[in-house]
């Protein structure tokens, strides 16, 4: 899958666009279809540095899109989250890809 990776801390131009795999739903998350992706201060933070994180990571927190994968312990009853829903949750890990996962507990339908 197409994802936008920080290797180095910097600048925009740190930014690198790369191939790797669909990530998995651990428990309690949702794996995540990206329709849009939101560009938050945080974002920045992490890119520059500022909020220092292990390299390499995906980028971005923020995603609105379609739920393919529901995780282990995620149940219906618990969040009315299944897969096909359109999501939002600003709590995504590496939102700035084609999938991404986010806490099925911090995520909301659309």
């Amino acid at each position: 899958m197409h994802a936008i990776q920080v290797t180095e801390t910097g600048g925009p131009g740190v930014l690198r666009h790369v191939d790797q795999p669909q990530p998995q739903p651990g428990h309690g998350e949702l794996l995540i279809k990206a329709e849009a992706i939101g560009v938050n201060f945080i974002d920045t933070y992490f890119r520059s540095g500022q909020y220092p994180r292990e390299l390499p990571f995906v980028i971005g927190s923020e995603v609105c899109g379609t739920v393919e994968a529901v995780g282990p312990g995620v149940t219906a009853a618990d969040t009315a989250i299944s897969v096909g829903d359109r999501v939002v949750s600003a709590s995504a890990n590496g939102a700035y890809a084609e999938f991404c996962t986010a806490p099925a507990s911090l995520t909301a339908k659309v």
